[in-house]
């Protein structure tokens, strides 16, 4: 099935309730000036430069803009932390594929010890070692902590048991910026349940958001809703074909639509529905017509009769291709189109789905830092970028295929999760080739690492701190951004290391 990349040492204290600690708006200005920020930080390092094995530079021949604008510079000067003690683990792509990772360890752009493959190790061929462009960015934050590589891409089988594997190694940080377009929409798969198992264990896991768009920037390639019966399909095309509704958007006036036109190219076309994996007696179709709506130039009509999986892929269609939905034979479940990087003209939000929307995954939205030498400041200033992904997310199913509310499969039905969960910088430099697409470094697979980075210094600050303590930290010591408060495109907001570590530091003691 098809993969894709979602990118492309202080004193220890003692644990004190959370709710104790100080509100993040008391000591905490989101709107601290960017410039006062940056003279903090001339003035910390100046200070700290001439004390013997104080982390304060930069690592390598290139360092991401994300250091300087998460405030991981700030926080590594002010509290004398770099990771050091903490174990980081990466699923991506590939690692040295392209046989650079010996240059950028001589160089400082990795680790000095190298990085540890873990599970079945390093993709063979065929990768363009995004996994080591995310490896670059933590080290940058983060440049004490310990590395560990295991490939995503051999089978979600593989990917599973390698985020297993990760764990087991020591690491105390997962990172991934991988798809399957299988995974399921309204179950946890088996990606999503190694993702429970490893943070049910007391890792963090942080999962790229994705790059498929999202509705608020009107980049949205979705469709999600309850079937509604349109009547018999059209081209005697066996089944009943489903009503997307109107356009309300373009004309309010508009009558409901038995298609939806692509605004864009797609990627390949997905469909699910709100039936368990490998159990589905709900048979439904994609269908995709030409321009007129005249002919069908794509489908995809798999059996599903009760013991199958609720899911349909058609490859990917032109702009002004119209798709549609049959209902072949079953009950009105509650739909999923995904066009996977494309554009619908009817179109919803809700693009994280898979292992990225597992309950204790972290989903990461990516805010540009391209250039910047300031640190993000929040608010209107640092947005999400328009192609990042948004929530949020229905799941209607336990991981063993127990209904969560027996009987309601439609809207209303099952339960939400609020994802994304946070937003980190992306469009940053590595020392990728840039015909690899990795150097400027875009993406929510750039954003996943820095905020692994960021969560990196914080634990290694504050060895005790549980991952639940670390995820409000994170959260409440954010940078608010897109809609007030938490929304469904950044989450809480834009991770910060000053601001979390500062939090820390207040506070004697710290638990949920």
């Amino acid at each position: 099935m098809t993969r894709t990349l979602r990118g492309t040492i202080a004193e220890e204290r003692e644990p004190l309730p959370l709710n104790d600690l100080p509100q993040a708006s008391q000591t905490l200005s989101n709107k601290e000036p960017a410039a006062q920020r940056l003279s903090k930080l001339s003035q910390v390092v100046q200070r700290l430069a001439a004390v013997p094995g104080t982390p304060v530079s930069h690592a390598g021949t290139i360092t991401s803009e994300g250091d300087i604008a998460h405030g991981a510079a700030l926080a590594r000067a002010t509290y004398g932390v770099d990771g050091t003690g903490v174990k980081i683990g990466v699923l991506s792509d590939s690692y040295d594929n392209l046989k650079g990772a010996a240059t950028d360890i001589a160089n400082g752009d990795l680790p000095p010890e190298g990085v540890t493959l873990a599970g079945s190790g390093d993709l063979r061929f065929g990768g363009v070692d995004e996994g080591r462009a995310m490896l670059q960015i933590i080290h940058d934050l983060a440049p004490g902590a310990q590395l560990y590589f295991a490939t995503a891409f051999k089978s979600e089988e593989d990917f599973a048991n390698n985020i297993r594997a990760l764990r087991a190694a020591g690491c105390d940080i997962i990172v991934d910026d991988v798809i399957y377009l299988n995974e399921p929409v309204f179950q946890d798969g088996i990606i999503a349940q190694a993702v429970n198992d490893v943070t049910t264990s007391g890792a963090l896991y942080f999962s790229a958001a994705g790059n498929e768009g999202n509705k608020n920037d009107n980049t949205s390639g979705l469709w999600e809703g309850n079937f509604v019966d349109g009547g018999p399909a059209p081209l005697r095309l066996p089944g009943q074909v489903h009503s997307f509704g109107s356009d309300s958007s373009s004309d309010p006036n508009s009558s409901p639509s038995l298609s939806n036109r692509l605004t864009d190219e797609s990627g390949p076309i997905t469909l699910q529905w709100s039936d368990p994996i490998g159990q589905s007696a709900n048979d439904y179709d994609i269908y995709v017509l030409n321009s007129e709506g005249t002919a069908v130039i794509g489908s995809s009509d798999d059996i599903q009769d009760g013991n199958d999986d609720p899911f349909e892929i058609v490859n990917p269609q032109r702009s002004n291709s119209q798709v549609i939905v049959v209902q072949y034979s079953g009950q009105p479940r509650f739909l999923n189109l995904n066009t996977n990087r494309g554009r619908l003209a009817i179109n919803t939000r809700g693009q994280v789905w898979g292992h990225a929307a597992a309950v204790n995954a972290i989903s990461v939205a990516a805010v540009n830092a391209q250039g910047v030498t300031s640190p993000f400041v929040g608010g209107a200033a640092n947005p999400v970028e328009t192609f990042s992904s948004d929530g949020p997310r229905r799941i209607f199913y336990k991981a063993d295929g127990t209904p969560i509310t027996p009987g309601n499969f439609l809207d209303g039905g099952g339960v939400v999760r609020p994802k994304p969960n946070i937003a980190a910088a992306n469009g940053v430099l590595t020392t990728l080739p840039s015909n690899t697409g990795l150097n400027p470094f875009f993406g929510t697979s750039a954003a996943a690492p820095h905020a692994a980075g960021v969560a990196a210094l914080l634990k290694s600050f504050r060895p005790s701190l549980t991952p639940a303590q670390t995820r409000i930290i994170l959260n409440q010591t954010a940078l608010d951004i897109e809609a007030t408060g938490v929304d469904q495109d950044s989450g809480h907001g834009i991770v910060m290391a000053d601001r979390a570590l500062q939090r820390a530091a207040e506070s004697r003691r710290v638990s949920p």
